[in-house]
């Protein structure tokens, strides 16, 4: 486990050091959505997965693409909003974040635990919190490409040529 947490932080620092050097993108709604597709695509991988190895890539490659498309998702929020409203939409994004990320561990804890026991996940240990990697890379897999489908949200970054 530890082997596999620290792969997985070296995924994010790499992410993060990569966003830092790489500085520019030019079209960044299509590096959020390649990097949106990668994450869920390794959730599905590494819940679907019992090899060590194979985990610990796929947290890595998981990892990789936050950082980047967590700074490029705030400067498209950044320059879209009015300098009027930013304060606002910042203070209200920053407090959804801070909200629904423990939320989201108080709920898969005991989902994983208590409610999902059933036989028809499998018997091998983790089986359960595997199927709802799987899951969740399926749902966010569903999310970007549906969002991707409208060209409103393609063109999101056309007009913010510097």
């Amino acid at each position: 486990m530890s082997w596999l947490l620290a792969v997985m932080n070296a995924g994010a620092l790499a992410g993060a050091a990569a966003a830092v050097w790489w500085g520019h993108f030019r079209y960044k709604i299509r590096f959020i959505f390649a990097g949106s597709v990668l994450t869920s695509l390794m959730f599905i991988v590494l819940g679907t997965s019992r090899q060590v190895g194979v985990m610990g890539a796929s947290l890595f490659l998981l990892m990789l693409p936050l950082a980047m498309t967590g700074a490029l998702f705030n400067s498209i929020l950044q320059r879209r909003t009015p300098l009027a409203l930013q304060g606002r939409v910042f203070a209200a994004y920053g407090q959804l974040c801070a909200f629904l990320a423990p939320l989201s561990f108080l709920v898969t804890g005991p989902l994983a635990d208590r409610w999902m026991e059933k036989p028809w996940l499998g018997n091998d240990a983790g089986s359960q919190i595997g199927f709802l990697f799987a899951a969740s890379g399926l749902l966010l897999l569903t999310g970007a490409l549906w969002t991707l489908s409208s060209p409103k949200v393609r063109r999101l970054d056309a007009d913010m040529e510097p």
